[in-house]
């Protein structure tokens, strides 16, 4: 039987991190992660949770605090650097202290052996099952009763059945509530659903501006980039380790077509006066330096365009979303009108690509625009 796993950190890197590391790995169940202790009460009352891995950043106190919130689940803490007293009351208390320095290997070791209260003889609330949080994330979509019942092959009442329950369960009223607290606990990250893995740019090209011009337009992207120089050697196979790869070309030195004979996305980058267009064999890209980015990684590109594009009043408005409040609310607490409301929620839906609030909550979580 699979050990259920929520994850909770204040920082949404470090969360987020520990839950890919804690994603597939054999014998684990990933139940969700969250930000603030609160949630991770919440969490553990809606989703089966046998242990959580807590990372401490100076809310010691509060954890300590909130042990009988959490009684029957295993705990353990990870940690940069602990007082001795905090120490020794975390080992008294039960905990599994596991500090930065000892690695992934002794975080997945220390989940595997930490005791919990098996869930067949404890006394715990109904939860979320696989089937609601199906419907959950359809919601969070934006999908409609009618449609969800057609991507899931039932009825469309027993859709409705199941949001009802939902509701109930979470003790929330409407959609947009739903899809909040569901980001906040982490229920919409789940296998299958995490961003695609960045990829290495590999870029090929002699020293001089134009190489740095390419390798500072990649950073501006946040791609992590390696220079490989004039010429690929096969020492540098090793790099086909970290998967997926691009090899960007800014001329036509070395063997850079043995890139796409290892699996590698070969971009070449034009108007950079080093030379002529590769055409033998064919890249998989020919762009100009501004479209790189895009080119490399078009996910993240796409992500970050919206993310510069949003207003500040368009955040304000996805923000009082957020909160549960409705467009007469929004206008009120921005003492703006509800039609300039309306007409800037729907602007931020356009650039969001969403149809209805609940899924442009999904897709600011997504993005960062809300923590």
């Amino acid at each position: 039987m699979a050990i259920h796993v929520a994850v909770h950190s204040a920082n949404r890197l470090q969360r987020e991190a520990l839950a890919t590391a804690l994603t597939g790995q054999p014998g684990l169940s990933m139940s969700g992660l969250t930000q603030y202790l609160s949630d991770l009460e919440r969490l553990c009352r809606i989703r089966p949770v046998d242990v959580a891995v807590i990372d401490v950043a100076g809310d010691f106190e509060e954890v300590m605090a909130k042990l009988p919130g959490l009684r029957g689940r295993g705990l353990v803490l990870t940690y940069a650097s602990m007082d001795v007293r905090d120490v020794v009351r975390a080992v008294s208390a039960g905990l599994v202290l596991v500090p930065y320095s000892r690695g992934l290997a002794a975080l997945l070791e220390a989940v595997g052996r930490c005791p919990f209260e098996p869930r067949s003889r404890s006394i715990r609330p109904a939860v979320l099952t696989d089937r609601d949080l199906e419907i959950l994330s359809l919601a969070a979509s934006g999908h409609s009763v009618q449609e969800t019942a057609r991507m899931l092959g039932i009825a469309p009442a027993t859709v409705e059945n199941h949001m009802r329950r939902i509701f109930a369960k979470t003790e929330v009223h409407n959609r947009v509530n739903l899809v909040s607290l569901a980001a906040r606990l982490g229920l919409l990250w789940r296998d299958g659903t995490q961003p695609r893995r960045v990829p290495v740019a590999a870029v090929f090209g002699g020293p001089g501006s134009c190489r740095d011009a390419v390798v500072e337009v990649l950073i501006r992207q946040r791609i992590p980039v390696f220079v490989v120089g004039d010429r690929w050697t096969h020492e540098d196979d090793t790099l086909m380790v970290r998967r997926p790869l691009v090899a960007v070309i800014i001329d036509e030195s070395g063997a850079w077509h043995h890139m796409q004979s290892l699996g590698a996305r070969v971009v070449v980058v034009t108007e950079t006066g080093f030379g002529q267009v590769v055409s033998s064999p064919e890249p998989d890209a020919v762009v100009p330096i501004g479209e790189l980015g895009r080119a490399v990684h078009p996910e993240m590109s796409r992500r970050a365009a919206v993310r510069s594009a949003i207003t500040d009043r368009e955040l304000q408005i996805l923000r009082s979303i957020a909160t549960g409040h409705s467009v007469r609310q929004t206008a009120q607490a921005l003492a703006i009108t509800t039609k300039t409301v309306e007409n800037i929620q729907s602007r931020l839906f356009s650039k969001l690509d969403v149809r209805n609030r609940a899924e442009a909550l999904a897709v600011g979580y997504e993005l960062g625009l809300l923590s």
